[in-house]
């Protein structure tokens, strides 16, 4: 609690934002705002209570991300799955074009053995 009143500048003194209630908790002094600014990655729920309460904004608590910060997240993903697709392309082709590994045919053996039995 006192990280949050350093960052809002307020004091357990003179409270200007959060109030200490001894022995129950904190509340909160001043009514929040949802802000349309660009700055704003998030919406604060309304922590108002009684039958004079306004219901939260629709979409309110759901993440929101710039444009910007999209095309950066798909261009990522758009250059891992053609990093992806090229490896599997090489892979494919190096494993069509490998030199095959002959093994000795059985034919072959035998006369190997055959000559040094009897020769």
């Amino acid at each position: 609690m006192n990280k949050l009143r350093m960052a809002l500048g307020d004091s357990s003194d003179k409270p200007l934002y959060v109030e200490t209630i001894p022995r129950k908790g904190y509340s909160l002094l001043v009514q929040p705002e949802i802000s349309n600014r660009v700055g704003n990655t998030y919406a604060v729920p309304n922590v108002s209570s009684g039958e004079g309460a306004e219901k939260p904004a629709a979409g309110a608590g759901i993440f929101r991300v710039s444009k910007s910060d999209l095309w950066v997240v798909l261009s990522a993903i758009a250059l891992i799955l053609a990093g992806m697709l090229l490896g599997a392309g090489i892979m494919r082709l190096w494993m069509n074009h490998a030199p095959s590994v002959s093994t000795p045919s059985l034919e072959f053996l035998l006369s190997r053995v055959l000559e040094k039995v009897f020769l």
